[in-house]
């Protein structure tokens, strides 16, 4: 048996490394291609080239390696069904499952991998990729700072700006402190607000309170509604700088929740980019369990391509369901927990259902 689960791994991994390569080579020509017009306007030197797709490079396996599974599981089995290896099997007692467990047992270890590689692998590469990319590419300073997941930075005047919760994708800048001093550095202001909105290009503070310091050492306190204030920044600019949960390890982002859970934001679309965190990576797992069934039906029906377009329909379909579970999660419908898991529970429920009635 330790044979036969060697034969069936070796072939496997020697597929998976033919298909993974393929598909990061297509990857990296398309994402140049994209991107020539950018490096050329630039004028990027080729070191810089390379240090962009190598510091992409962990971040582009782990987001292909479901679809290399995909197809490995699909070519492996496919053609041992096809020369019909598993039928000899069958014939000397050899259980259906005793040749598939191996691929289920390689498959998981790699979502393992690829849990712990989002970790640490990942965080660490892309924020040395937006560092290449802002930085050294663009030559952008960086005017943004983190300090204990809190966002400081200064304006072009003598401001310092803190926000408590930023999340530039959705245009979410929430527990606002600015700090105002004059020219010799003196504390002359200080405004609390509840968020900062972006409307037809101008700042405002919503719900907050403004403090004078007078030079009698007394303090003015102004309440107010809504206030404009000045600030040398779009979105966009702060899209570029800012970590967006995709990009924090999952020990950075649980931090994150806990401290705005502490100081009473809603944390809900967070609590479910969390559990994402640890669902996605079995996706290797799930789509190696969806494919076993139509690799090892379509020698036998319709043609091996036909079991690949099949196959690569319920990939799109996981995404779909996926996105939509994550969606709903966020927006309250779901709880976060089920809303990340739900693609994963209704295709390994399919893939095992399927793969009993194959079993025969």
């Amino acid at each position: 048996m330790k044979i036969l689960s060697k034969y069936i791994i070796e072939s496997f991994l020697r597929t998976f490394i033919l298909c993974m390569s393929t598909i990061i080579v297509l990857y990296i020509i398309v994402d140049l291609v994209e991107n020539l017009e950018y490096f050329i306007r630039h004028k990027v030197f080729i070191t810089y080239i390379i240090q962009f797709f190598i510091l992409k490079f962990p971040m582009i396996i782990f987001q292909t390696s479901p679809v290399a599974i995909l197809l490995s599981t699909l070519f492996t089995l496919g053609v041992l069904s096809k020369n019909s290896e598993i039928t000899a099997m069958k014939a000397n007692g050899i259980s259906l499952y005793n040749v598939i467990n191996p691929l289920l047992a390689l498959t998981f270890f790699i979502s393992i991998f690829i849990l712990l590689g989002n970790e640490t692998i990942v965080p660490y590469t892309t924020q040395k990729f937006y560092r290449v990319k802002y930085l050294m590419i663009e030559k952008k300073p960086q005017k943004i700072f983190f300090k204990q997941d809190k966002v400081w930075f200064r304006d072009s005047g003598n401001a310092i700006f803190n926000i408590q919760l930023l999340d530039a994708k959705n245009s979410q800048f929430k527990g606002i402190s600015v700090y105002k001093f004059d020219s010799e550095f003196n504390l002359t202001a200080r405004i609390d607000a509840k968020e900062m909105v972006y409307e037809e290009g101008k700042w405002h503070l919503i719900e907050g309170v403004l403090k004078n310091f007078l030079k009698d050492r007394n303090i003015d306190i102004k309440p107010f509604d809504k206030e404009y204030i000045s600030l040398d920044k779009t979105p966009e600019e702060f899209k570029e700088t800012i970590k967006n949960p995709d990009e924090m390890s999952f020990a950075e982002l649980r931090n994150y929740v806990a401290r705005l859970r502490q100081e009473g934001f809603n944390v809900t679309r967070y609590v479910v980019d969390l559990y994402a965190k640890t669902a996605i990576p079995f996706a290797n797992f799930i789509l190696c369990l969806i494919a076993i069934p139509f690799a090892l039906k379509s020698s036998r029906s319709s043609g091996i391509i036909m079991g690949i377009g099949i196959s690569t329909i319920i990939a799109f379909l996981y995404i779909i369901i996926l996105s939509f579970g994550i969606s709903l999660g966020k927006g309250g419908i779901l709880p976060p927990l089920l809303a990340a898991w739900l693609a994963n529970i209704i295709f390994s429920t399919a893939g095992a259902v399927m793969l009993i009635s194959t079993r025969q």
